[in-house]
């Protein structure tokens, strides 16, 4: 994340556009700050979740220019519990910018992402969706060099499962096993459509 943003910073200094430069650095440092004071903590409330994801959002908006449409939504349960409701930092951003690294990056034309907040059953459920290429292409698109790239990406993700499973086992008594699900996208010929990942807490 971090090599991404810079990379889109020396992106608008190198076509000297200073006004949208300054604006990745400024949203860019907030992002490191919040991630600094994040990892000092155990837990963080589901009001700071919400406000660390909306500004990454809106740097991601600014680093993809018209290239993403982003459709965050989070419903009034949600908004209603959100201060008193902590988990982990930094569990859902990893799976949201594996939807912009890998599906939309490589994207023809504009894409989009849904990120969706809910809670039922005392779980949270969020459900992080793109229009993107797909995991199957992703994984066309990636040659030899690239292949330690991909290494990393999944243990990205294993990695984020396994808190998410350790966090859930030392809080749930209902003893839901299904935390992560990524589910493939496709249009009727078969033909990839995206990805869907639903995450409970």
């Amino acid at each position: 994340f971090i090599l991404n943003a810079l990379n889109a910073v020396q992106q608008y200094v190198a076509t000297k556009d200073t006004k949208n430069a300054l604006l990745q650095i400024s949203k860019f440092s907030k992002l490191i700050r919040i991630i600094f004071e994040h990892s000092k903590e155990s837990l963080i409330t589901l009001e700071e979740e919400i406000h660390f994801l909306n500004l990454y959002l809106d740097f991601e908006k600014l680093r993809f220019e018209d290239k993403v449409r982003i459709h965050f939504f989070v419903s009034e349960e949600v908004i209603s519990i959100q201060q008193n409701y902590s988990f982990p930092p930094l569990m859902i951003q990893p799976i949201v910018e594996n939807a912009f690294k890998h599906g939309l990056f490589h994207k023809e034309g504009t894409g989009d992402l849904w990120l969706d907040l809910k809670v039922k059953d005392d779980l949270l459920y969020c459900t992080i969706e793109d229009n993107g290429i797909g995991r199957d292409n992703v994984r066309i698109l990636t040659n030899n060099s690239k292949i330690i790239k991909e290494q990393s990406s999944r243990a990205g993700i294993d990695t984020t499962l396994q808190r998410i499973k350790i966090w859930n086992e030392s809080q749930s008594k209902n003893g839901k096993e299904r935390y992560l699900e990524i589910i493939d996208l496709a249009h009727e010929n078969k033909q990839a459509k995206g990805t869907k990942v639903i995450m409970v807490l």
